[in-house]
């Protein structure tokens, strides 16, 4: 089973959330998905402005979703 780290970025001011986009990135377990999330949450804490930060009320949430991979 492989895990595919998905991103939603919301409002809290206005109760909104963007629509939940792709990474791009796969995992080989769902721990190492779920580090990735927190470590690109943590990463875009840092990136937004804080005034803004402040203003907008940002949350970011994340999600691993499992998917089957087909051998041949």
């Amino acid at each position: 089973m492989k895990y595919l780290l998905v991103f939603t970025a919301c409002s809290m001011l206005n109760n909104q959330c963007l629509d939940t986009l792709s990474t791009g990135k796969t995992f080989n377990s769902f721990r190492e998905c779920s580090i990735a999330g927190y470590e690109m949450i943590l990463d875009q804490a840092h990136r937004f402005p804080p005034l803004k930060y402040e203003a907008d009320l940002p949350a970011f949430l994340f999600d691993c979703i499992p998917f089957k991979t087909e051998t041949i």
